[in-house]
């Protein structure tokens, strides 16, 4: 059963752009250091933060994938590839 692996959440927003076209955008999860920790080879500073982005048409694919198998895995079927 293959599974998709990404750094996308499935959320998405809208802005509109300088000339008036809609643009479409996507939560994407990345690491960032947490500056306010102090520094030691003990501590993890990295911590998960949500960013949002312009979207590309990979993700417009993937997004497309993760809705099927969410309405694939609701109905009781094996997800999609």
């Amino acid at each position: 059963m293959p599974t998709i692996i990404t750094n996308l959440t499935g959320s998405t927003r809208h802005r509109v752009n300088w000339f008036g076209k809609m643009v479409l955008q996507v939560e994407v999860k990345a690491y960032r250091p947490d500056t306010s920790l102090p520094l030691s080879p003990f501590v993890d500073r990295m911590r998960q933060v949500e960013e949002w982005r312009d979207a590309t048409q990979k993700d417009m694919h993937t997004l497309h994938l993760l809705d099927l198998n969410a309405k694939l895995k609701a109905a009781g079927e094996p997800p999609a590839e």
